[in-house]
């Protein structure tokens, strides 16, 4: 089974663990285009996902794993 979310959905959770994103950019929360871009500079692309009837763009758990093991901590990671 594939662990996947929704950029929506990624940016949903992020907002609500951290809300310094609702203010992200000049008063403006974080949004799916940014998040991309930062993203990217660690080899972590979204991609189409298949969550039941619907395909929204999102990132797969898998994708964040090689970048997890390098930058945090032990304990976290």
């Amino acid at each position: 089974m594939t662990h996947s979310l929704s950029t929506c959905d990624l940016l949903t959770a992020l907002q609500d663990a951290e809300p310094r994103w609702l203010e992200f950019s000049h008063g403006k929360p974080l949004s799916g285009a940014t998040m991309t871009r930062l993203l990217k500079r660690y080899g972590i692309h979204h991609r189409k996902l298949r969550l039941g009837e619907k395909t929204p763009s999102g990132y797969e758990r898998c994708s964040f794993e090689d970048t997890w093991s390098r930058y945090l901590p032990r304990n976290l990671g």
